[in-house]
């Protein structure tokens, strides 16, 4: 598929690398491909295409902004922005030479349903406003993630019936949203974006919001914005199916450790390239979400795509074995009963004998009128490690008894530091 869709995009690909390494305002590229394998004005196939190295957060981070702007200052519309990286704590910041388009048809739809007060809840990197015709009846509210005791009486006071936000700061927000008595039902639509959300967390707020209807997008600042979406026939679709976006910015490829570029089926790192000429230009940026295109296409005939997770957050690599959020999700079905939907997958090293063995230890938070317990406990690590695939076809149980792992160990906390993004899987290796 890669092949097919890079040949009909050849040439917006040659005018978007010419652009960016003829470029008078930024020697950027230049400096990078300055020993490259392959003549960037010269690509006539995919195989050549495939031979320009990759680009990574850091080396767009290690470069001041100045010096990583293809345009002049007049024509920067907007910025967006992310984090940093473990080596550079940094916001990435990315100009633009468009504004951020809102989605018209959806906030038309909305007006549509009576739905007009839209609470923004996101942190300052995904919580632009869109800007609004004055014609149109939608009024965005916007509220402020460091205070969400605040964020809570300004919905119910103004009666918010709609909110914008991640799965993370929805899970806390919910708890103040009740201190202050305010009516959930009220809310009719959710949007959610910025990170990836689990079955069992939008089972949580289908719940909580009874009369919502809850949407989720994927998207990455540094890529421009949303890349997945989830039209009416993913509606029932697992939380982590997408559409890709049909506007033809980006082309996308799929990547394994080595760098080789992976077919439909398999589950690699994303890597974007932009199609448009841009204030920063991406050239096989590499994304750190981790996703593969299903072979079977959507009823509607249209390719899918399933997000893993963002590495280290929701995918993590150690010890010849790959863990997943959403395999830790699957592991934990049977006993959710006894549950919160949030969970913090541990790792680390631990020394026995003559040898050192991985270990695992999962954070837990018990439903309100749950209690402590041998046995709650031991059914929990029971399910999990019989459960939790580490391998295609080997569960944690077997690596233990194999004397590969050391046995799962449980702990139930009180409560979980808040934050915009929740990190499921949290590595102690050094």
């Amino acid at each position: 598929m890669n092949e097919n869709i890079f040949r009909k995009n050849l040439n917006k690909i040659r005018k978007v690398l010419k652009f960016a390494i003829d470029n008078p305002y930024s020697d950027f590229y230049r400096k990078k491909y300055k020993n490259s394998p392959v003549n960037l004005k010269e690509i006539n196939s995919y195989e050549d295409f495939r031979k320009i190295p990759f680009l990574n957060k850091d080396e767009i981070l290690a470069i001041p902004l100045k010096e990583r702007t293809f345009v002049p200052e007049e024509e920067i519309a907007r910025f967006s922005f992310s984090s940093g990286t473990t080596d550079n704590d940094n916001p990435l910041i990315i100009p633009w030479t468009s504004t951020m388009s809102p989605d018209k048809d959806h906030y038309r739809r909305l007006e549509q349903s009576g739905i007009s007060r839209i609470f923004i809840l996101l942190p300052p990197s995904l919580g632009l406003l869109p800007p609004v015709d004055p014609k149109e009846q939608s009024i965005f509210i916007p509220g402020d993630v460091a205070n969400l005791s605040m964020s809570a009486r300004l919905c119910k006071e103004l009666g918010v019936q709609s909110i914008k936000s991640t799965p993370t700061i929805l899970y806390f927000f919910l708890k103040y949203l009740e201190e202050v008595a305010f009516d959930r039902s009220s809310v009719k639509s959710i949007s959610l974006i910025g990170e990836y959300c689990t079955s069992q967390k939008l089972d949580f707020f289908k719940k909580k919001f009874p009369e919502a209807r809850i949407m989720l997008k994927y998207g990455v600042s540094e890529a421009g914005g949303i890349i997945g979406v989830r039209i009416g026939c993913l509606a029932d679709a697992p939380p982590n199916y997408y559409h890709l976006k049909g506007d033809n910015k980006l082309f996308l490829e799929f990547i394994n450790d080595a760098g080789e570029v992976l077919s439909e089926g398999e589950v690699g790192e994303i890597v974007v390239t932009s199609l448009k000429k841009q204030a920063f230009p991406l050239i096989r940026y590499k994304l750190a979400d981790v996703a593969h295109i299903k072979e079977k296409k959507c009823t509607c005939g249209r390719p899918v795509m399933v997000l893993g997770g963002r590495r280290n957050y929701d995918v993590f690599k150690f010890h010849g074995v790959t863990i997943y959020t959403g395999l830790i999700e699957e592991a934990l079905v049977q006993v959710m009963n006894f549950l919160e939907p949030q969970f913090q997958m541990h790792v680390y090293e631990k020394i026995t004998g003559n040898k050192l063995a991985p270990k695992l230890k999962l954070q837990l938070k018990l439903k309100e009128g749950q209690s402590e317990t041998d046995f709650v406990r031991n059914l929990i690590i029971e399910s999990v490690s019989e459960n939790l695939l580490l391998s295609p076809d080997k569960t944690l149980d077997y690596f233990v008894k194999s004397g590969i792992f050391l046995p799962l160990e449980i702990e139930f906390v009180q409560d979980w530091p808040q934050g915009a993004k929740s990190k499921n899987i949290i590595s102690h290796l050094k």
